[in-house]
């Protein structure tokens, strides 16, 4: 089974309501995701089905990816992940609605073309959503590395899942009766890429 990290209460109170407010106000911001094609990016509806928000974290980044960076070595550690020269560092904020899913795949595999930015390294999921919470499912399935049913990790609010990217991974589906934008489920995704060789 791969390593995982889970930290609950990750970002503080004011910054979780911070990003919260930003996601909600920014409906009209996100446009369906996408995933790696033939030489391309593509919306694939079979494959994945979610919102991503043009402007990201806009004017939070800076604290969000501060609040990643001072955990970092515990977390490397508890994933198992060796220190490793980060290349870059990507997030993406996006809406799990009525109905969205992602089935399994690898970071490795998924990202944009890694050429000149490295190979995705190690994941993290950020959740968070309004209370109460207006939908059911969206755990993240965790794949073991032999023919056995995955762990269904919940995405409990204000908590950050880790775990290496090569690890196959699934976003179960999501039920949410209205499909209001305030009950989405909300995340930041994360991946932290290894300097390019050479």
């Amino acid at each position: 089974m791969p390593k995982y990290a889970i930290i609950d209460g990750f970002l503080s109170q004011d910054l979780h309501s911070q990003l919260l407010s930003h996601a909600l106000g920014s409906a009209d911001r996100f446009e369906p995701t996408r995933v790696r094609g033939e030489g391309q990016a593509v919306e694939n509806h079979e494959i994945r089905r979610s919102w991503a928000c043009r402007d990201g974290l806009a004017h939070l980044r800076d604290a969000f990816s501060g609040a990643v960076d001072e955990r970092m070595d515990a977390i490397r550690s508890e994933v198992g992940v060796p220190p490793f020269p980060v290349g870059s560092f990507e997030l993406e904020l996006a809406a799990h609605r009525d109905g969205c899913f992602y089935r399994p795949h690898l970071d490795t595999h998924t990202g944009p073309a890694s050429v000149g930015a490295g190979v995705r390294a190690l994941s993290l999921v950020y959740y968070f959503h309004r209370q109460p919470c207006g939908f059911t499912g969206g755990e993240l399935a965790l794949y073991p590395f032999s023919p056995e049913p995955p762990v269904r990790l919940q995405p409990a609010d204000n908590r950050l899942i880790a775990f290496p990217s090569f690890a196959l991974h699934e976003v179960l589906p999501i039920t949410c009766p209205d499909d209001a934008w305030e009950n989405a489920r909300f995340t930041v995704n994360c991946w932290y890429r290894k300097t390019p060789a050479g």
